[in-house]
């Protein structure tokens, strides 16, 4: 990802039949980069009039509904910020069809939420926002594979999941050894914090930062 765009001028020798782009890379060292690297590659796509297909995925910080009943928390943070701007500049200047996929928790193939859930289940004891019944969407990676292969895409925005269920429901799926769940209360601090760190004023920061 980083070598494609570091280049001056970005090239892809056989462009002419490529018939989908999946655009999936991350500059996680300065996530303000990747606002620019998408203008980079959407005016590259533009000048040599590409026909086929450009698919952005965006995952989803899907938080906001997991702590309802303890405190409204800001939850869309830098991250989320970067995401959203790449797709309203995927949408306002592409010239070509895209599709923006808008993704949950991806899970699978031993990958970094399936260690996350994993490694939860194997505490004896956990506390979780309503004790693990709230209902959250995953995404099987192979059904994800499959759909992005195989299908094609003739809408512009998708949210893609493969199963709706509780928190307690998911970590069930792993080698268990949870004996107790409890609910999780946050304190007025620790809210503090939270709303602190995916505040707007944190996110200038950031992209100063980033510059």
């Amino acid at each position: 990802y980083r070598d494609f765009f570091n280049k001056k001028n970005l090239n892809i020798s056989n462009l002419g039949h490529v018939k989908k782009i999946y655009f999936v890379g991350i500059n996680k060292s300065n996530l303000l980069r990747n606002i620019f690297d998408t203008v980079k590659i959407i005016k590259f796509l533009n000048s040599k009039k590409w026909k086929g297909n450009f698919i952005f995925l965006s995952t989803q910080q899907s938080l906001n509904k997991i702590f309802k009943k303890n405190f409204w928390l800001i939850t869309k943070g830098y991250y989320g910020f970067v995401k959203s701007a790449q797709t309203f500049l995927i949408k306002r200047f592409s010239f070509f069809k895209f599709s923006i996929i808008h993704l949950p928790y991806v899970i699978g193939d031993n990958n970094s939420w399936d260690k996350y859930f994993k490694n939860i289940s194997k505490s004896e004891i956990v506390y979780l926002p309503e004790a693990g019944d709230n209902k959250i969407a995953i995404c099987d990676l192979n059904k994800l594979t499959d759909f992005l292969l195989l299908n094609e895409l003739k809408h512009s925005s998708y949210f893609l999941y493969s199963e709706i269920l509780t928190l307690k429901e998911l970590l069930a799926k792993y080698p268990l050894n949870i004996k107790n769940i409890y609910q999780l209360n946050l304190s007025l601090k620790e809210r503090m914090i939270w709303n602190f760190k995916n505040s707007y004023l944190i996110i200038m920061l950031r992209i100063m930062k980033d510059i």
